[in-house]
């Protein structure tokens, strides 16, 4: 499992939709550090991006795939939470990638998928959330010499 920036996660998220656009499963929650993880389902499939809010319409952050899950669990999972409208839109070399619609918005649940995941998902919710606070550090250097 690589950590990818989101707009590389979205175009291999688009090109799968493009073959099969139905059967897909999205959840968000928060993290207890303030970050946001969004989950993406699909059969076999499962993408995960942690995210940091910039401002109410932008976010910053990195994403990771994950193969061979167990689907039926994980869909049971990700269809828990209330339902919440979505948008992203990822900038590429030509042109933007944009998902839309509805999806699941639950803290526990999120928590919950991630604890099934993998033995691996400690690790790498660390190597991801390590990416967005670089990144963000990079962007904003201001923020962090405020609030430290």
């Amino acid at each position: 499992m690589t950590v990818k920036p989101i707009g590389d996660v979205l175009m291999e998220m688009k090109k799968r939709y493009d073959k099969e656009s139905h059967g897909w499963r999205v959840l968000s929650g928060a993290t207890d550090q303030g970050l946001y993880d969004t989950f993406i389902l699909h059969r076999d499939r499962l993408w995960q991006m942690k995210t940091e809010p910039v401002n109410p319409f932008e976010v910053i952050g990195v994403g990771t795939t994950h193969r061979r899950v167990d689907e039926k669990l994980h869909n049971r999972i990700m269809q828990e939470g209330k339902p919440f409208l979505f948008q992203i839109a990822a900038p590429q070399r030509k042109g933007v990638v944009i998902a839309q619609g509805i999806q699941r918005y639950s803290d526990d649940s999120a928590s919950k998928l991630r604890t099934v995941m993998s033995d691996r998902q400690e690790a790498l919710d660390r190597e991801l959330e390590t990416s967005v606070r670089s990144m963000s550090l990079k962007r904003f250097p201001e923020r962090h010499a405020m609030y430290g």
